[in-house]
Order: C-alpha cells, then structure tokens, then sequence
C-alpha cells in the first residue's frame, strides 16, 4: 500500500509530540550538522513534523552501553504525556539516547503513556529502528508516529472487510524497511 508514502508528500498525517532525553529536544533541526545546499545562503530548511512546542525533554541517561547514568523521571514524563494529551496529538514519539543499548526507558514511558493516554498511538525509537544515530532513531520515529493513525485505522476498516466476507485465513503484515 502507498498509504504511508502519501501520508507524508501530502502532509495529511497524526499531531505528534516528541519525548526526549533532557538536551536533545532540537535534534530534529540540527539533524547531523550538514546543510543540503552549504552555499545558498538563503536556504529555508523544511520544517519538522513535530513543531517545537510539543517536543518534551525528560531527565534520563543512558551510556553507551546502555547502563543508567541518569534514573529515568517519570514525574517528568507524566507531566509531558499529560501536556501532549492537553494539545491534542495522536502520536506520540519517544527516543532516549542510547536506547538502541537499552530499551528499558523508553517502554517506560510507553507503559505510562498506555496509563495516562490510552488513545495516543506510541512509537519507541527502540522497536522502530535500533541504530546509535540520534537524529535517525528520531526522525524515522516521528515519521512512524506521524503515519501509524491512519496505517492502523486502515488496517482496522481491511481486517472488518476481511470479517464480513468470512476470510478464514490469516491476515499478516509484511515491513521492508525500504529494502
């Protein structure tokens, strides 16, 4: 299907709200420090899915190996999901540095999120693609927390079609991952 695809060119996907590792709530414009046309000095960036104010920083750390450097603050991730819920997003994004070593923290916050905000539709950077790349492991997250509303209300309405016309037989998902 070209659903997701056409989700993003035509711009018609969820309100997403981003939660992140304190220090890194602007990793979505800095991305990796390169400019894609370094001598247009009057180059305007495109502007990222999840717009500044529903990007939250929660106190947490992890090393590179995934130890715990900084517990993670759930008072401070109740508060985000809360203020996320009160601006209405349907997504919610979350990717810790480090993750990729050491998931714990981000189900975490998927576990409170499923408590405070049964609604939100919940990507964790660590399911989505586990690649020690911040910018990456974010941006390929907002965009799967971006898409996923409509990808699963479609795959909703498809599987009570499948029901109605008495398929029996199993109804399975295939992901390529762009390959």
């Amino acid at each position: 299907s070209t659903l997701v695809i056409n989700t993003i060119v035509q711009e018609k996907g969820a309100r997403v709200g981003l939660i992140t590792t304190a220090g890194f709530r602007d990793v979505l414009e800095l991305g990796r420090g390169n400019r894609a046309e370094i001598y247009n000095l009057f180059y305007t960036q495109p502007a990222p899915l999840v717009p500044r104010f529903l990007r939250y920083e929660v106190p947490e750390r992890l090393d590179w190996r995934g130890d715990v450097v900084t517990p993670l603050d759930e008072d401070a991730v109740r508060a985000a999901v809360l203020a996320l819920k009160a601006q209405q997003v349907e997504g919610i994004a979350v990717c810790f540095l480090h993750a990729y070593a050491n998931p714990a923290h981000e189900r975490r916050v998927a576990d409170l999120v499923a408590e405070l905000f049964p609604d939100a539709a919940v990507s964790i950077s660590s399911d989505i693609v586990r690649e020690w790349r911040e910018f990456e492991r974010t941006s390929t997250t907002v965009l799967n927390a971006y898409a996923k509303p409509q990808m699963l209300a479609y795959l909703s309405a498809l599987d009570r079609r499948l029901q109605a016309a008495d398929f029996t037989g199993a109804f399975n998902i295939m992901q390529s991952s762009g390959g």
